[in-house]
């Protein structure tokens, strides 16, 4: 979680990262088909990447890189690593929601997603638009 903290100090104005415990981590970790990956360079540990699987189909959520360290293809990798082990796991899609205002489609669509639906998000109070994506594996 201190990465993914760490990662979203540029976009917490809006979407914010909601509290979590180490114990409510480990429990998330302890599900069946529940995974996370943290990328080190230089000895630290610079970006993060959750997912939860459920029969065939993978989220993906909480990407994040450190700001000194974007733009090195670590974001791509972590992405990656969530897709092999999907993909050795049986899963057919992988599944993403971003925000449009985060100007994060592009990326993704870069990484072979592609846009699957939008609707805005009242719960998060400033009228953002939510953008499913997915990647057939």
């Amino acid at each position: 979680m201190r990465i993914a903290v760490a990662a979203y100090e540029t976009t917490a104005w809006l979407a914010p990262l909601p509290p979590l415990t180490a114990a409510e981590v480990l429990a998330f970790l302890a599900q069946r088909g529940n995974a996370s990956f943290i990328a080190r360079c230089d000895g630290n540990d610079v970006g993060t990447i959750s997912s939860a699987r459920e029969g065939r189909v993978v989220q993906l959520f909480r990407l994040g890189v450190v700001v000194p360290f974007r733009r090195r293809g670590i974001g791509e990798r972590l992405v990656c690593e969530v897709e092999e082990t999907a993909r050795g796991e049986g899963a057919a899609v992988v599944y993403l929601q971003t925000y449009r205002e985060l100007g994060l489609i592009e990326y993704y669509e870069r990484l072979g997603y592609r846009v699957d639906g939008e609707q805005s998000d009242p719960s998060q109070g400033r009228g953002l638009v939510r953008i499913d994506m997915l990647k057939v594996l």
